[in-house]
């Protein structure tokens, strides 16, 4: 098995089971019974590289932001606000974008 197959097996998939556990949706981007994603459209990106699920996040922004009448208030600008928050981190580490990440998420700038 190869490097990327154990940290699969090992690491993200005990992960995804677990988040599934407590009622998260998976996204595979790959078939059932692969152990590497092959297809990245699959779990709603247009390639691995994409850490973010940028229209994911963009139509939960808009889902999770309502009024008091349930109605949509965030315009484009502030969708874009946020988003770029998130993607636009200089981190100089991918530990070092995670926790950033986090810190934006959470509001501890």
């Amino acid at each position: 098995m190869s490097e990327l197959g154990y940290e699969f097996v090992l690491v993200e998939q005990p992960l995804m089971v677990h988040l599934e556990s407590m009622g998260w949706r998976n996204a595979r981007g790959s078939a059932p019974d692969a152990a590497v994603p092959t297809d990245p459209k699959r779990s709603f990106r247009t390639s691995f590289t994409e850490a973010l699920l940028e229209s994911v996040l963009r139509q939960k922004l808009w889902q999770l932001n309502l009024d008091a009448n349930g109605d949509e208030w965030l315009d484009e600008h502030r969708i874009r606000q946020a988003v770029g928050e998130l993607t636009r981190l200089g981190a100089t580490s991918l530990l070092d974008e995670r926790f950033q990440g986090l810190s934006v998420v959470v509001g501890h700038q």
